[in-house]
């Protein structure tokens, strides 16, 4: 029975940890966020910090992985041919998941946030289920590779602006744009 205990210990344990440092990146870097504010924040002594983590970055690069691989399993699930509505649910889903893990993608894609925007599109550019996108067109691999990057960094600027206008459009909504200029361009919207 222990081990549960302890196990709802560490979790709680990190839980606090990254909601403190959600709360210190609103308006300070990472490289201003000391252990010892970090300690205060979540209201847990430093030597249970150590246990877990070396310093905020550490802490903060574990955050930015979970969400990329929490992104990339959306990605796994994104067939490029898949029909229009089938797409479109599992773009909805992306917000929603977006949605619920507000706090954190302000955090991350934003200004004190350390994620990097080129490390996120080169990890869903590079994911296996893009090179099927890739066989079904005649262009070259740079322009191709142009495309990618091209739309993955629009979608997560479309993303960044949803999050900062306060998540006020519905997910399918956004789904519904987001696939549009995916497809047709901004052309779509005149």
């Amino acid at each position: 029975m222990r081990v549960g205990q302890d196990d709802r210990r560490v979790a709680y344990t990190k839980n606090a940890l990254r909601s403190a440092l959600i709360a210190l990146l609103e308006d300070r870097r990472i490289g201003k966020v000391s252990v010892t504010d970090l300690c205060q924040k979540a209201d847990i002594n430093r030597t249970t910090f150590y246990a877990h983590y070396s310093n905020p970055g550490e802490l903060l690069e574990c955050m930015e992985r979970e969400m990329l691989a929490d992104i990339l399993k959306f990605v796994e699930r994104y067939e490029f041919a898949d029909d229009a509505p089938s797409a479109h649910i599992k773009m909805a889903r992306m917000f929603e998941y977006i949605r619920s893990n507000a706090a954190l993608c302000r955090t991350l894609l934003g200004p004190n946030g350390n994620m990097s925007i080129h490390g996120v599109m080169s990890a869903i550019a590079e994911h296996p289920n893009i090179p099927r996108l890739r066989a079904e067109h005649s262009h070259d691999k740079e322009t191709l590779d142009c495309i990618l990057l091209y739309t993955v960094s629009g979608s997560i600027g479309v993303v960044r602006r949803w999050i900062e206008s306060g998540l006020k459009k519905p997910a399918e909504d956004m789904a519904e744009m987001l696939l549009t200029l995916i497809n047709h361009g901004s052309g779509a919207f005149t």
